[in-house]
C-alpha cells in the first residue's frame, strides 16, 4: 500500500490515495480519545470532592449502563472502518486488542439490559487483560520494548497506522487503552447501582 500524508486537523496519518474517509475516521477517533480523557480526569478529581462527586454521578445517572456499551461498541465500528474499509491490516497485537474490545463490546450491551454483578466482573476482566496489552503495545511503538518474535514481519506490531494529537503522538493502541481505562471506569460506577443489581441476579 502506498503511503500518503494526511493534512489533518488533528493528526499526520499514512493513509490510502483516498484520504478523506481516512481524515474524518483517524479526526473522529481522536476527538472521541480526548473526550475520553476529559472524562477520566473530571472523574479522579471528584474523587477528592465530595460535592462534585455527587453532582459528577448525578449527572450520569443510569445512562453509564448506555456509556459502558457505547464506548466498546464505537472503538469497535472504528476499528472495522480503519481495517475493513480504509484497508489497513491490523498487526498482531492489534487482534489481541481487539479479541477484548470486541467482547465487551458485546458483553457490555448485555449488561444494558441485565444488569448482573456477574457480568460487571467479567467486564472487570477484559479490561484488566486488554488494558496490559495496549500498554505493551505502545511500549513497542515507542520503542520502549522490543517488537515480539510473534509479530508478522509484514505487518510489524512498532509501526503504527498514524500518530495522532501532536506531541502526545497518540495511535490506535493509545486509543484502545484509553477506551479500556475509561469503560474500567465507567463499569466502576456502575457499581453504584449494586442494590438494584443484586436484586435482579
Amino acid at each position: 500500500m502506498s503511503t500518503f500524508t494526511i493534512s489533518a486537523f488533528f493528526t499526520n496519518a499514512r493513509a490510502q490515495l483516498d484520504e478523506t474517509p481516512a481524515k474524518i475516521g483517524v479526526n473522529l477517533a481522536a476527538f472521541l480519545t480526548v473526550l475520553c480523557w476529559a472524562f477520566v480526569a473530571l472523574f479522579i478529581i471528584s474523587r477528592f470532592t465530595p460535592t462534585l462527586s455527587k453532582k459528577f454521578e448525578e449527572s450520569i445517572g443510569e445512562n453509564v449502563f448506555f456509556l459502558v456499551w457505547l464506548i466498546p461498541a464505537v472503538a469497535t465500528f472504528l476499528s472495522l472502518f480503519f481495517s475493513e474499509f480504509l484497508g489497513w491490516t491490523p498487526c498482531r497485537l492489534c487482534w489481541y486488542q481487539r479479541i477484548f474490545m470486541y467482547s465487551l463490546a458485546v458483553l457490555m450491551l448485555v449488561y444494558w439490559f441485565k444488569r448482573s454483578a456477574i457480568i460487571r466482573r467479567i467486564g472487570y476482566m477484559l479490561v484488566v487483560i486488554g488494558a496490559p496489552i495496549s500498554f505493551y503495545h505502545i511500549g513497542m511503538e515507542r520503542f520502549w520494548f522490543e517488537e515480539s518474535t510473534s509479530c508478522s514481519p509484514t505487518v510489524s506490531c512498532a509501526a503504527p497506522w498514524f500518530k495522532t494529537l501532536g506531541p502526545a503522538e497518540v495511535t490506535t493502541a493509545g486509543m484502545a487503552l484509553t477506551a479500556f481505562v475509561t469503560i474500567g471506569v465507567l463499569l466502576y460506577m456502575t457499581s453504584k447501582y449494586d442494590k438494584k443489581i443484586q436484586e435482579n441476579d
